[in-house]
């Protein structure tokens, strides 16, 4: 196996896409065009790194009446999947594209239990994965079933080898892998609902921001983590040299939405891959970013 980047993420997704000219709450909606596609956090990450020319693996778990479909839309955006077999159902999730106001609606199935054996099997294979690639990127929930010690032994696994690991993941999963120094990014609400008293929804203006979660930014990346929050369509705050700092995204008129925080992600890891500085790397992902946004296929620049 080439050296390559190995994409994590345990909560395999279908996505369906429905486009309606309006969407209205409590009516009968008629939908102009539908599309199914690969997706999740990892699929997507892994997608926008081949279409940026990098190479990566796409770790997850799958089973069930829809594997047939997940393994032919993989094989369609061209991804090298590695997934173990268990007795688990692939969750659906459902976009709905308001093509009236530009606006993006998703509803998210919960992940199906993972079947006993699942986990053993998934440090196995993430293990003999690992002596092939630079980076570690781990994105997303984990289906109900996997301890709560698999995300930090991943990380530690890999920080162990020397690799740069990237994570898009909140709460404890979080919390209990910074002692390896990894890239935090993540959004606004996520980083506040796992390190501060109140959640911070979203598109808040800087302005409002509490001087608490900047200084929960400068703390951990003062223990030697790289720290990027994205927030919608507002500037994304990053740290460098104790800093607090932000890069306002290019304002495009938007189609889909989804995927856009993964292609941060990609843009990202593949920008630091490259030896970029953050600055310019968190650069490479905005951009990605707002590709994504103006396609209807979601996860993709292209």
């Amino acid at each position: 196996m080439s050296d390559s980047f190995l994409v994590v993420c345990l909560n395999p997704t279908l996505q369906l896409t429905f486009r309606l000219d309006v969407l209205a709450p409590g009516q009968v909606n008629r939908v102009r065009s539908q599309r199914l596609d690969l997706a999740g956090k990892g699929a997507n990450t892994a997608r926008i790194l081949g279409q940026l020319g990098e190479d990566s693996v796409h770790l997850t778990q799958a089973g069930g009446k829809h594997l047939e479909t997940f393994l032919r839309l993989a094989a369609e955006d061209g991804l090298t999947l590695r997934y173990v077999p268990g007795r688990i159902e692939i969750r659906h999730c459902y976009t709905l594209l308001d093509a009236g106001a530009r606006t993006t609606t998703e509803i998210v199935e919960p992940g199906t239990e993972a079947s006993p054996g699942l986990e053993e099997a998934v440090r196995t294979e993430y293990s003999a994965l690992l002596p092939g690639s630079h980076t570690v990127i781990i994105s997303g929930s984990k289906a109900p079933g996997f301890s709560d010690g698999l995300f930090p032994w991943m990380v530690e696994a890999a920080h162990s080898r020397g690799l740069r690991v990237v994570l898009d993941i909140r709460g404890d999963d979080l919390v209990n892998a910074l002692p390896y120094r990894p890239v935090v990014k993540i959004n606004v609400n996520e980083f506040s609902s796992t390190f501060l008293d109140e959640p911070i929804p979203e598109e808040t203006d800087a302005a409002h921001m509490p001087l608490e979660l900047t200084e929960r930014m400068r703390t951990i990346a003062e223990d030697g983590c790289q720290v990027v929050l994205t927030n919608g369509s507002r500037p994304v705050m990053y740290v460098e040299d104790g800093r607090v700092e932000t890069i306002a995204p290019a304002h495009v008129t938007p189609v889909n939405a989804i995927g856009s925080g993964d292609a941060v992600t990609a843009g990202l890891a593949a920008g630091l891959r490259r030896g970029l500085p953050l600055r310019e790397a968190i650069r490479l992902g905005l951009d990605c970013a707002r590709r994504n946004v103006q396609l209807e296929k979601p996860g993709t620049i292209e």
